[in-house]
């Protein structure tokens, strides 16, 4: 779950709806975004992820190949970002 301490930093609202980034593989297509430790994602493919498990079961049908279009959000001080993210699995 998303503690409101996290998603204030992220510029969520007061009620999260998010799971945060804990690690990103250097060389992979998602280090080729602007997502970094600590981001928050908010959907992938169009399913809302509030939850750990919401999002392993968004994403428990993707294979190597897939494109997977993720929105997320962060903070970029002074500016909190929203952005969508089209990468293909690896």
């Amino acid at each position: 779950m998303l503690m409101p301490e996290t998603a204030s930093r992220v510029g969520l609202a007061s009620k999260p709806e998010g799971v945060v980034i804990k690690a990103l593989d250097s060389g992979s297509s998602v280090s080729e975004t602007e997502m970094e430790t600590g981001d928050v994602i908010l959907k992938v493919n169009d399913t809302p992820t509030p939850t750990v498990d919401a999002f392993r079961k968004a994403t428990a049908a993707l294979h190597t190949g897939d494109t997977v279009r993720i929105l997320w959000q962060g903070k970029r001080y002074p500016d909190t970002i929203k952005r969508v993210s089209i990468i293909t699995i690896d």
